[in-house]
C-alpha cells in the first residue's frame, strides 16, 4: 500500500483532457432546454389563438345564418368574441362571412402571436365553419 502522498502525486499526474466538459454540458443543455421551453409556449399561444378563433367562427356563423340576420350581424359577432376571448393573440385578422340562400360560411384568418421574434416565422390561424341558412321563420 502506498503513502497518502504517493496517492495524490499520482492523482495530480493524471491527464486533464476533460476539464471543464460539465461546465460546457451545461451550457449546451440549457440552450436545448431554452429552446424546448420556447417552441411549448409558443404551441400553447396558437392552441389558444385557434381556440378563440373557432369560438368566434361559430359564434359568429350562429348569429349569421338566422331567420332575419344578415352577414354584418355575423361579422360584429365574431370581432366582439374575439375582443373578449383573445384581445391581443391574433395578428393581421381577417373575418368573412358570406351568407347565402342555401349556406353561411365564416371564415377568420390571421397569424398567432410571436413568442420570439423570428424573422420570417409566422403561425397562421385558419378557422373555416359552415351551416345552412334558415329561410324561414322559426315556429312559436
Amino acid at each position: 500500500m502506498g503513502s497518502p502522498s504517493s496517492t495524490r502525486q499520482r492523482l495530480r499526474s493524471r491527464p486533464r483532457g476533460d476539464r471543464g466538459s460539465v461546465t460546457t454540458e451545461t451550457v449546451g443543455y440549457t440552450v436545448i432546454f431554452l429552446l424546448a421551453l420556447t417552441v411549448i409556449v409558443q404551441a400553447a399561444v396558437w392552441s389558444l389563438a385557434d381556440q378563440s378563433a373557432r369560438h368566434a367562427a361559430k359564434e359568429a356563423l350562429q348569429a349569421a345564418r338566422v331567420y332575419g340576420a344578415t352577414a354584418e350581424s355575423g361579422y360584429s359577432e365574431a370581432a366582439e368574441v374575439l375582443a373578449e376571448t383573445n384581445p391581443a393573440g391574433i395578428d393581421d385578422i381577417q373575418i368573412t362571412v358570406e351568407r347565402g340562400p342555401v349556406t353561411t360560411t365564416v371564415t377568420i384568418t390571421g397569424t398567432a402571436n410571436r413568442v420570439v421574434p423570428v424573422p420570417g416565422l409566422t403561425v397562421p390561424i385558419e378557422v373555416q365553419v359552415q351551416a345552412p341558412t334558415e329561410d324561414v321563420p322559426p315556429v312559436r
